[in-house]
Parts: structure tokens; sequence; C-alpha cells
């Protein structure tokens, strides 16, 4: 098992496992409650990617109890403090975010082409943000909304009409650091998101309380 990303951040952790695909044997970590979870998939790519991620978690919290709400978000039992958890997985990696509040995280391998479908996640609007010439803008916004989505919990959110980015600076991560964008779900925000790049991986987390939140004209 490597470990391509293990930090603290604000109220929670979060790591990154190398994700090889189809788990043919032990995946390290795993608890018996992890198997009967992968248990459900029967394509073996879903079901190694459903365990990587488990695997990470695991790497935090090893012990971790997981079960899951009404809105289907996961809710951790003996999290050591956290509450709330969220999953990722993608080509050549799997990530998991453990939090005190409501969070998200999303991965995406750079190799994908995002842009083919940029017509149906990113708005004019924000196409004239600063910096959405950046080569790593179009992987970012998709990551985001991804992430975004899964925070929210809400179905038939459009990607394009319910999810929006209003501010963008990803100027940090030129030097290895961690840009940051603002963002809103229904008008509702502003909810701050943080993205890293780790080599051919984009990375998107965010973790909010969600007491304070108000609609944005």
């Amino acid at each position: 098992m490597t470990v391509i990303l293990r930090e603290h951040i604000p109220g929670g952790e979060l790591a990154i496992l190398d994700n090889p695909g189809p788990a043919e044997g032990p995946v390290p970590g795993i608890t018996q409650e992890d198997l009967v979870s992968a248990s459900r998939f029967t394509n073996p790519r879903r079901r190694g990617d459903h365990l990587w991620a488990r695997a990470a978690l695991r790497s935090i919290i090893p012990d971790a109890r997981i079960t899951y709400g009404t809105d289907g978000a996961p809710i951790l039992e003996r999290g050591a403090g956290y509450g709330h958890a969220g999953f990722s997985h993608c080509r050549g990696a799997a990530a998991a975010i453990v939090s005190q509040h409501p969070c998200a995280v999303d991965i995406e391998n750079l190799g994908c082409d995002f842009s083919r479908a940029s017509s149906k996640f990113v708005s004019q609007a924000e196409r004239g943000l600063p910096g959405a010439g950046d080569p790593l803008f179009i992987p970012t916004l998709w990551c985001t909304k991804e992430a975004l989505y899964k925070y929210a919990r809400i179905p038939g959110l459009d990607f394009l009409r319910d999810l929006k980015v209003t501010a963008a600076d990803l100027s940090p991560l030129v030097s290895g650091g961690r840009g940051e964008l603002t963002a809103t779900i229904r008008g509702i925000g502003p909810i701050a998101v943080t993205v890293g790049a780790s080599g051919v991986f984009i990375l998107i987390y965010l973790s909010v309380q969600v007491s304070g939140r108000k609609k944005v004209e």
C-alpha cells in the first residue's frame, strides 16, 4: 500500500492511496465490514475502487465504523472525534476525508479529457473568471462540482444551473501549494473549496459547518 498524501486539514484529515485496480489479494487495513460492503459490486474494478477508498479511510482511523444517513452520506461511528467522511477514487488513486463537519472529496486523473464535456458543467460566467486560461482550470471545475454534488446530497442538482464557482485562485498550485475556490449550491454560500495537484492527480475537498450559510444575492 503506497500512501500518496496524508495531511491534516481544518477540522479533519485527508488521505490518498495508490489504487492498483481490482483487488486480487488482501487490501491492507480492510475489515470484514468493508468486505461485506464491497460484495454488492459485481464488477471487479468497482469492487477494488471501493476497497481502496476504504483502505484510505483505515489509514486515518483503523477501527472506524461506517454507517450511512438517510441521504446516503457516510457517517462515522468510533470516528476518533470525527463524525463525517467522504470517499473518491479514480484511475491510480483512492481518497478519503474525515471531518467534524459535513465534507466531501473528489480526485481525478489529469489524463482524462475534461474539455470535451465542459459545456455541460462550465458556465459562461465561470469561463470569465481570472485564471480560466490555466490548463488546470477545467479539470478543477469538474472536480469541484463533483465534490459539491457529493456534499449537497440533493438529487437532481444541475452542474451548470445549481453548482456555481464564483471565484478561483489556482496560482499556489505552481509551487505545490493549495488553491482556493468559492462556490454556491443553488445560491447558498459562500462555500470555500480547496484544490491541490499531486503528480497526475487533481484533488478537491471541502469541510463546511452547515450553519451560517445564506442565500447569495
